[in-house]
């Protein structure tokens, strides 16, 4: 009976520990504020790629997240401009925060996605988020930023901003892993 308990606990320790390691990506720092916005960015290479391949690929892409919005009336490619060398789309999507058998926690974002390209080089930039949370409406800079998300010096994740943190945050890592796989 004391291995099962022994190992039971070192079970549950080993989980808290690995759980702990996993949030360390969304404590302090996690969210690049640029100019006083919240701005996530990616850079990618493209080997061999002409700027007419690229504004193509970029417009293919834009085109297709607008495609997949439910919200029609709001998602939009804005610019494409060749000139300018970018494409951008201003995008509306839903998040799940948490699913229950009897409750689903959601919010709506709205984003917008600019990027930006040259031979053989692309470089994304999410910004602009407005969260539309239960008839609330809230800004990304006032609300998922360290100074508004953390608590504890940065080490642990405040309870309400904290989940649209964390959310936006994987939310970005798999829009750029979108773009990336569409870029190949």
């Amino acid at each position: 009976m004391k291995k099962i308990f022994c190992l039971l606990f070192c079970l549950v320790t080993l989980t808290c520990q690995a759980q702990r390691v996993n949030m360390k990506k969304y404590m302090k720092g996690a969210v690049p504020v640029v100019e006083g916005v919240v701005t996530f960015s990616h850079d990618y290479t493209v080997a061999g790629a002409s700027e007419e391949c690229l504004f193509t690929l970029l417009q293919a892409f834009a085109g297709s997240l607008v495609e997949a919005s439910d919200f029609e009336d709001y998602a939009k490619v804005t610019m494409q401009s060749r000139e300018n060398r970018r494409v951008v789309a201003n995008l509306r999507d839903k998040i799940v925060f948490s699913q229950r058998k009897w409750k689903t926690d959601t919010t709506t974002v709205s984003y917008r996605l600019l990027m930006f390209y040259e031979e053989g080089r692309v470089h994304a930039q999410l910004q602009d988020f407005v969260y539309s949370y239960e008839g609330d409406v809230l800004r990304a800079e006032r609300w998922i930023t360290d100074e508004y998300a953390l608590k504890d010096g940065g080490k642990a994740l405040r309870k309400g901003s904290g989940k649209f943190r964390k959310a936006t945050i994987d939310f970005a890592e798999q829009l750029f892993a979108r773009l990336e796989e569409a870029l190949k």
